[in-house]
């Protein structure tokens, strides 16, 4: 199975499917949601002992069988409770933060990397021999689709293709000159990159997703063992993060439209999931029935080894975050994963790699607080058509993976910024409270209506742990400030039966099933960030 990547394609796929997520249910909980009033009712009106020494006193498990057979939901509720050991929690102030050409330099520094990085638009420039197979390929294919007398556009749309490549071959290069494209390190406003060669594949289209903002990409030479990218973008409509990647195999993906996790568990470049267990389609970019033998054609990178130990694996990434002043962030989760690493999309074989790696995620702590979003990222549409994001604001995290060789993987996922303390001590809604909502609600939102089809028998939810954490709200069109609020986050797994049959997709990776903010009783909808 060749599988190649292709950096615009699959940013402009995480836009589109994000526009398609699920709403929140229109009941009364989650509607008319005013953020003066919620920050009114911090101050006044919680319940009695609803603090988190209180609630903590009172509660460590949480269990309950719902079933409900007219709209077919399954709950089985065997969760523990966790409660932050602290005394209040608030309501704060927060702003997106940009990535600095400070903090660069001090990675760049922390992560001692001894290799020249040129610009990473060297990885769209191609030479006349590699256009010149392209073409062949590129006619080829044209040709079979004539012979399968497929759709008029479709034929068209390869000889748009056919006509580009041919075109670009005209001032194509016969081989590349990798010390004309050493890079500067500097984070760089993209219309400046854009006007300094229009004509630039990767700069274009930067410039068409990101006209105001700023980015740094810069790569190795590719045909060092160990290869090393470094993406950095502030981006006003998507957000600001950077992503390093290192492996024998490519230069990794870089995301310009978001820093979303948008695929079910995928937190690093390509995918990963468990050494205990199998790849599932949820674990990776690639779409794949989990029955047709995919997992059989991956193929183990053995020049990329882990055998460190995990403890070794959380010391060298504490010691990383040190060094590059990220001190304001706990360990979340860690284990030991197989990381999806196939090659760029110049470099692709026939096989799909990958390797054994010591995941580790840390999100931002306050007072001992964890501050989680999800896998989601608040956006809003271009369109009443909704196929085009126009703006996106993701959670915060960092994404490390290490092996034998060190950090591979970094991602700093949308930092903030805290500003001020709006409320001090929060009032909370008991948590009695809290469970009727939530036991409400997970039913409706989850009702498996019959559409005529009979296509989805019935959904079974687990609810494993229930967390009392902060999460980042905001107003509606507002995509640069926020509040961390106090929220219940209810966490475990979905299985869905199709047509009697047991269908495991994403059954075995936990996700947030449903937020409740812990101030106002409201179920939080993570798209539209309230």
């Amino acid at each position: 199975m060749r599988l190649k990547r292709n950096i615009v394609a699959v940013a402009m796929a995480m836009t589109i499917l994000a526009t398609g997520c699920q709403k929140a249910p229109e009941e009364s909980v989650v509607k008319n949601k005013n953020l003066d009033k919620m920050i009114q009712q911090a101050k006044e009106t919680g319940d009695k002992d609803s603090n988190p020494e209180s609630i903590a006193r009172e509660y460590n498990e949480y269990k309950k069988k719902i079933k409900n057979e007219k709209l077919s939901v399954n709950v089985d509720i065997d969760a523990k409770v966790d409660i932050p050991k602290v005394k209040k929690m608030s309501v704060i102030k927060v702003k997106q933060k940009k990535i600095t050409q400070q903090f660069v330099d001090d990675l760049l520094k922390a992560l001692n990397l001894k290799q020249t990085l040129y610009d990473g638009c060297i990885t769209k420039v191609n030479t006349k021999e590699e256009l010149e197979k392209s073409i062949q390929d590129t006619k080829k294919e044209l040709e079979q689709l004539k012979k399968e007398n497929e759709e008029e556009v479709i034929i068209n749309e390869q000889k748009m293709v056919l006509d580009g490549l041919k075109e670009e071959y005209k001032t194509a290069p016969k081989t590349i000159d990798w010390n004309k494209y050493k890079s500067d390190l500097k984070i760089t406003p993209v219309k400046k990159l854009y006007e300094r060669n229009i004509k630039d594949k990767f700069y274009s289209w930067e410039y068409g997703l990101n006209k105001t903002g700023d980015v740094l990409y810069a790569v190795s030479n590719e045909n060092e063992k160990l290869k090393s990218s470094l993406y950095v973008q502030n981006n006003e409509e998507y957000g600001n993060g950077l992503r390093f990647y290192r492996t024998t195999r490519g230069f990794g993906w870089i995301f310009s439209v978001g820093f979303s996790q948008w695929r079910g568990n995928l937190e690093t470049n390509n995918g990963m999931w468990p050494t205990n267990r199998k790849i599932q389609s949820s674990d990776t970019v690639f779409d794949f029935d989990a029955d047709s033998g995919f997992e059989d054609e991956l193929v183990e990178s053995k020049d990329e080894p882990a055998t460190l130990s995990e403890n070794k694996a959380k010391q060298t990434a504490e010691k990383f975050l040190k060094d590059v002043g990220l001190t304001d962030y706990k360990l979340d989760k860690s284990g030991f994963y197989y990381e999806l690493i196939p090659n760029d999309e110049k470099h692709s074989e026939d096989e799909t790699y990958y390797r054994k790696i010591y995941y580790l995620r840390y999100l931002r702590s306050i007072d001992g607080v964890a501050v989680e979003n999800g896998n989601t990222g608040k956006f809003t549409d271009e369109n009443t058509g909704g196929d085009y994001t126009k703006n996106e604001w993701n959670g915060e995290s960092i994404d490390i993976c290490v092996n034998d060789a060190g950090i591979v993987t970094f991602n700093l996922n949308s930092p903030i910024e805290t500003k001020d303390t709006v409320v001090k001590e929060s009032k909370l809604k008991s948590f009695s409270s809290i469970k009727k909502t939530f036991e409400k609600m997970i039913v409706t939102s989850n009702a498996q209506l019959d559409n005529g089809d009979g296509f989805i028998d019935s959904i079974n939810i687990n609810v494993k742990k229930v967390v009392l954490r902060y999460m980042r709200i905001s107003e509606a069109n507002d995509f640069q400030s926020g509040l961390l609020v106090p929220v219940w986050d209810f966490i475990g797994t979905k299985k869905y039966k199709y047509n009697t049959k047991s269908n495991d997709e994403n059954g075995e990776n936990e996700e947030s099933l449903m937020t409740i903010n812990a101030i106002d009783g409201t179920v939080i909808d993570k798209q539209l960030g309230y």
